[in-house]
């Protein structure tokens, strides 16, 4: 007995030893990296925002280099931050005012600095921002950078679907920045991530999820931020952003038989939608079981969808709305309070994937981001 105890006794030992220099190897690896995670972006939790840029970070981020100063902003950013004289402008937006896979100078924040001599740009822009996400940004950001404009761009994350109960919203942020103490290993995020890899994913039913941001919601995010930039006296522009239109070639065709009565050819282009390997599958589906419903044919098939990674992003998963509701709220609440619109819309061969552009589609939304500060910025100094 003494010696099964003392032989499991030493393997006890030799799993903690083994456990230790894995971490101490993840830890390495992270290191080299340059960021904080093996498996995530460089954002830590926060109670109001869900996440937020790690101040010091400085990595790859979608193997392009980024660097956050010691409150967050981008490095090259920091001088603006600190210059109180200059014309400051600030954006707030997702992945594309981020500038998901180009290189911080060649995002459409920089391309309108460039155009625009004695206009300092500000991009606070994150990853997986909804425009929830947008207006709690804004009003942390304004009171301090006090810009001379804003400019905001919002939609894509909205989109993306969620279980019921998972929407954006106050008790939501606080639940994702409540994040396990183990998270702080290394090893854990790389086990999590493995995990993750190998597990089936969970069925799910279209017709029963929700976006992270509903129309109605999305109108009233962006009518916060018009009325927080009039508020403070500043001007404020909308970007417009559109999916890849090469990726939802068939789906808006489907759309658009749909609603001319063609059922047969909606089902038709709806289920090469359906069936292609791209973000928009399960958009997809949910149209395709409609076409079936106005054929009163059986829906089962197209309303059931397994995605092919698991469902557990704290940024959604694919997007459940198509994008035009959003854009019609968008140009509602422009209307209104009387907000210039950009709309530039990306050539096909300008973007990298289903949403992100490429530096050639950023210096297009720059021109007009540029075009629309200069007539505001000389309203506004008349």
């Amino acid at each position: 007995m003494r010696r099964v105890l003392k032989d499991h006794g030493l393997g006890f030992l030799v799993a903690i030893v083994l456990c230790v220099l894995l971490e101490g190897l993840l830890q390495l690896a992270v290191l080299a990296k340059g960021g904080r995670s093996v498996d995530e972006p460089p954002y830590g939790p926060s109670a109001d925002l869900g996440w937020e840029r790690l101040p010091g970070f400085q990595g790859r981020v979608a193997d392009k280099e980024r660097a956050f100063d010691r409150d967050g902003y981008l490095t090259i950013d920091s001088a603006q931050v600190a210059d109180t004289a200059a014309r400051r402008v600030l954006f707030v937006g997702d992945s594309n005012t981020f500038g998901y896979g180009v290189r911080m100078e060649e995002t459409f924040a920089e391309a309108t600095e460039r155009a625009l001599p004695g206009v300092a740009a500000i991009n606070v822009g994150a990853q997986g921002y909804s425009s929830y996400q947008g207006r709690v940004a804004l009003s942390r950001h304004l009171a301090r950078i006090r810009p001379s404009a804003v400019v905001a761009s919002f939609n894509f994350n909205d989109r993306r679907y969620v279980f019921p109960g998972q929407e954006d919203g106050a008790a939501r942020m606080a639940a994702l920045a409540s994040a396990s103490p183990l998270e702080s290993l290394a090893s854990f995020r790389f086990g999590r991530l493995l995990l993750s890899k190998t597990t089936a994913s969970r069925e799910i039913n279209v017709t029963t999820v929700r976006p992270r941001v509903d129309e109605a919601a999305y109108r009233r995010n962006l009518t916060a931020i018009a009325e927080m930039c009039q508020r403070a006296g500043i001007p404020l522009i909308f970007v417009l952003l559109r999916d890849n239109p090469v990726q939802t070639y068939h789906l808006r065709q489907g759309l658009a038989a749909l609603e001319r009565g063609e059922h047969g050819m909606a089902v038709a282009h709806l289920s090469v939608a359906a069936t292609t390997a791209n973000w928009f599958q399960a958009l997809a589906r949910l149209h395709l079981a409609e076409a079936y419903r106005r054929r009163n044919q059986p829906t089962a098939d197209a309303e059931r969808y397994t995605p092919p990674w698991p469902v557990n992003s704290s940024m959604g998963a694919l997007p459940i709305r198509m994008e035009h509701g959003y854009h019609a709220a968008m140009r509602d609440v422009a209307r209104v309070y009387e907000i210039p619109v950009v709309d530039a819309p990306a050539q096909p061969d300008e973007y990298i994937d289903f949403c992100h552009v490429n530096p050639a589609g950023h210096a297009r939304i720059g021109h007009h981001v540029a075009r629309q500060l200069t007539r505001l910025l000389a309203r506004r100094s008349s």
